[in-house]
């Protein structure tokens, strides 16, 4: 039990560092306005709408292969498939916090929900078979 427990935190850590290393990548190409006071949340609601479509798809990337990382670590550690989708939804979960603190073109509310959810679904299905338990190994 304690590894699973650790392995989700391990891959929440791991998915949050990710998504924030695409999201820099994203500032360095678009670099935020001067102007924009990142504490006003109309301000930057406003900037996300009007961002470069190059901009918002780096966002939505980071939404997807984030969790795809972690879910992806989770589950080689736990060695457990469903290791995964404490990961998943933990980020879905924060990317609907910040569609609600902040304005979202549509695409991207759907994006801050479903990207999460298919890269727990892609990582929990690539996951290497050879460490993984089987069904049978499991009921024992």
């Amino acid at each position: 039990m304690g590894r699973i427990i650790i392995s989700i935190a391990v891959g929440i850590a791991a998915a949050i560092a990710a998504i924030w290393a695409v999201e820099m990548i994203s500032h360095m190409l678009h670099p935020l306005p001067a102007s924009l006071d990142i504490w006003n949340r109309s301000q930057v609601g406003n900037y996300i709408g009007s961002m470069p479509a190059a901009a918002q798809a780096l966002v939505v990337l980071a939404w997807l292969l984030g969790p795809a990382i972690g879910c992806a670590l989770a589950v080689r550690i736990a060695e457990r498939r469903w290791a995964a989708w404490p990961v998943a939804g933990l980020i879905a979960a924060a990317g609907i916090a910040n569609i609600l603190y902040y304005s979202h073109p549509l695409w991207m509310q759907v994006a801050a929900l479903v990207a999460p959810l298919l890269g727990g679904l892609i990582a929990s299905r690539t996951a290497p078979d050879g460490d993984l338990p089987t069904e049978g190994e499991l009921a024992s």
